[in-house]
């Protein structure tokens, strides 16, 4: 997981609010004990597999304060560029829906696309599973001197 994740943060920074230089910097047991905490039913990382090579990674998590328990967050979606167009994707995200509606008290699901031409295959996927986009951030990440602006997509388990 931490070294598809480091190589996604190289390959396809615009698409992930965390740095490589954060991640990289973060000693081993780090990951170790953020992937023990994502082994809920509530809070989970899942891949693709291609025979034993993880070619595709994406985790959810439902909030837990009291207020937000409605909600989940889809993030750290990510596919190898030679298993892209695939379906792969699409597949993690039918998968994380399907565990997402186990989870009564959820009825929203949330992610965000950086809006640029890297992303435009990711954007279409999630509106053609349902996801409506509901506004823009502006400015939401920064990479080396560069706004980029985040779509804020819903998708409405009710």
């Amino acid at each position: 997981f931490r070294n598809l994740r480091l190589y996604a943060l190289q390959e396809s920074p615009t698409s992930f609010s965390s740095a490589y230089e954060d991640e990289v910097a973060r000693p081993l047991v780090h990951t170790i004990e953020r992937l023990k905490h994502q082994q809920q039913p509530n809070n989970c990382i899942y891949g693709a597999f291609a025979q034993e090579e993880l070619i595709g990674m994406a985790g959810f998590f439902q909030h837990e304060a009291l207020k937000l328990r409605h909600k989940s967050i889809i993030w750290g979606v990510y596919v190898l560029p030679d298993w892209r167009r695939q379906g792969v994707a699409r597949q993690m995200m039918e998968v994380i829906l399907n565990q997402i509606r186990t989870l009564p008290a959820v009825k929203q699901v949330h992610v965000t696309v950086v809006n640029n031409n890297d992303n435009v295959a990711a954007k279409q996927m999630y509106l053609e599973l349902g996801f409506v986009e509901w506004g823009v951030e502006p400015r939401a990440i920064l990479i080396d001197g560069q706004y980029y602006d985040e779509a804020c997509l819903v998708y409405m388990l009710d």
